[in-house]
């Protein structure tokens, strides 16, 4: 979903807007699940290209746009996050 300047854009994705994004845009990304306990949350990547994930970190990397991760806490785990 895509939100400027207060209105919904029905018609664009994050895809099609991404270069457009700057410092102060504002991305959400729901969470697949987190632990409390290390403070860690993660998004599973299914997609060869790495998904919505992938070009949501270029944004935050690159254009300096802030990432919400939301999640509820029906989704806490008490294992490893981060893998590596």
């Amino acid at each position: 979903m895509v939100i400027e300047k207060g209105k919904w854009i029905n018609d664009k994705s994050l895809f099609e807007v991404v270069n457009d994004l700057r410092e102060g845009d504002i991305i959400f990304k729901g969470a697949n699940a987190v632990n409390l306990d290390a403070k860690q949350a993660t998004v599973l990547i299914g997609h060869p290209q790495a998904g919505t994930i992938g070009v949501i970190i270029q944004a935050v990397a690159g254009m300096r746009v802030k990432l919400y991760i939301p999640v509820g806490l029906e989704k806490r785990i008490s294992g490893k996050v981060a893998y590596g």
